[in-house]
């Protein structure tokens, strides 16, 4: 029998699912070295958990997350739904703009929450330092390790298994995108229907978009840019990557941005901001909360939770009437690669309360209509594309769908457990080339202090 041929994105699915051939391995950039081979996830909705039991002594579970409104008033009505599953069950919520220092200073103290969530660029260094607590299948109904690692996509799970026990429930895992503002591309003559497809392309879409005051101010700004830590290197590293260039050597022992294609990358990004003014750092406008589809930002890169971050924002504006999106650019020539970032949820392994903290974990992810629609994450959760919800979801927000696509061509954050301590170096970099020092002396200085990091860790 002749085999079916796959369309590119049923094949670009079934890879993100784990079922395709493992040449999309051998054809995907090169990133950080692949964790053990995980089991295929099922094309079916996960099994539904056996009923807990339900804690008798009354309690109070400590959880803190990152701040995202979305995030945030999901995590709120979970905690006050949960009360008819466990009404002896207390909770303390905070969350912070902030959330990966102040969890780290806690951790490193003891004095850290029951459960919390991370992002990917921390999961190494939490690891290392044994703060993680292992998933324990009894909590979920389920039998074995291999029960639970398969209730997910694997490549939500990457870096969060060690030893075939899964260290912490993925919950979001994104690529990234950019959207625009139609309204703003028809009114500088733009096809508000098509974006730009490369990098050169964003940057004379940008000089349209951009809006100066009689002073020369900017007052609405080309493309948003991000000028710090892990966001600088969510949207920065592909440019890197497609150029054929590394962040960070792939043994993780050796800064590489220094090379040409490196260097290329950087003084583009710079230059937006230096040279082009079509992007300000510290750029705000009074009153105004959420410049991705207003009126004072043309484009903007983002994940598959913008859209949510757009109606909350601005809930009068409607897809392909306001706003629009086109997958992540690439350079003229250039690979397609897109920049990939997870965050998981995950147990204090110094909780005294282990099991009721990863009973609420999995309560908050086997909600993947709440995720989805209300947060506006991709569910990690395997089955969701196939139910009749999930299908009518991808219909209506066809972004999902380029998900589906780019997740596998997404690369993951760096994998070093010495994030934090390089963030000083690269921050301060940053900081100096926006402020008009050049890239070509900046660089040199910044790959020299971070190997130096490296070197003696």
């Amino acid at each position: 029998m002749e085999a079916k041929k796959l369309s590119r994105r049923e094949f670009m699915r079934l890879a993100v699912l784990g079922m395709a051939s493992v040449t999309v391995a051998a054809c995907a950039p090169k990133a950080t070295p692949a964790p053990a081979a995980q089991p295929a996830a099922p094309p079916t909705v996960a099994p539904k958990a056996a009923a807990p039991t339900k804690t008798e002594q009354k309690l109070t579970l400590r959880m803190q997350t990152h701040s995202y409104a979305p995030l945030n008033a999901y995590v709120e009505r979970k905690i006050g739904e949960y009360k008819d599953v466990e009404p002896n069950i207390e909770f303390q919520y905070a969350f912070s703009s902030e959330d990966w220092a102040k969890i780290l200073a806690s951790m490193a103290a003891g004095t850290g929450p029951d459960g919390f969530n991370q992002g990917d660029w921390q999961y190494p260094k939490f690891m290392q330092n044994g703060w993680m607590a292992p998933v324990v299948p009894e909590y979920f109904g389920l039998g074995s390790d291999e029960e639970v690692i398969s209730q997910f996509f694997p490549a939500s799970t990457l870096e969060l298994i060690r030893d075939g026990q899964l260290y912490g429930l993925p919950f979001e895992w994104q690529c990234s995108m950019l959207y625009y503002n139609m309204k703003l591309f028809e009114e500088v003559g733009l096809d508000p229907n098509k974006g730009p497809s490369t990098w050169e392309e964003v940057l004379d879409y940008a000089l349209k978009l951009v809006n100066f005051d009689a002073q020369g101010n900017v007052i609405r700004e080309g493309i948003g840019q991000s000028y710090t830590g892990i966001w600088t290197l969510i949207r920065w590293r592909p440019f890197i990557h497609q150029l054929g260039g590394r962040w960070l050597s792939e043994d993780g022992k050796k800064m590489e941005f220094d090379s040409p294609e490196g260097m290329k990358a950087i003084q583009y990004n710079v230059d937006w901001t230096v040279k082009h003014r079509v992007a300000m750092k510290g750029f705000e406008v009074p009153g105004v909360t959420g410049l991705g589809g207003s009126p004072y930002r043309g484009m903007w890169v983002s994940g598959a939770h913008e859209p949510a971050s757009i109606k909350r924002n601005w809930p009068d504006h409607q897809y392909k009437v306001d706003w629009n999106y086109t997958p992540y650019p690439t350079w003229e020539g250039g690979k397609k690669v897109t920049g990939g970032w997870r965050w998981g949820l995950f147990c204090n392994s110094a909780s005294q309360h282990k099991g009721e903290t990863w009973k609420f974990i999995k309560y908050m992810v086997d909600d993947w209509e709440g995720v989805l629609f209300d947060v506006g994450y991709y569910p990690s959760i395997t089955g969701w594309l196939d139910t009749p919800k999930g299908k009518e979801a991808v219909e209506k927000g066809p972004w999902l769908a380029e998900m589906v696509d780019d997740l596998a061509l997404a690369i993951p954050q760096p994998m070093t457990p010495f994030w934090d301590e390089l963030t000083t170096p690269w921050n301060d970099g940053l900081d100096r080339m926006h402020a008009g020092e050049a890239v070509e002396t900046v660089v040199p200085q910044m790959v020299e202090q971070m190997n130096q990091i490296l070197a003696q860790s």
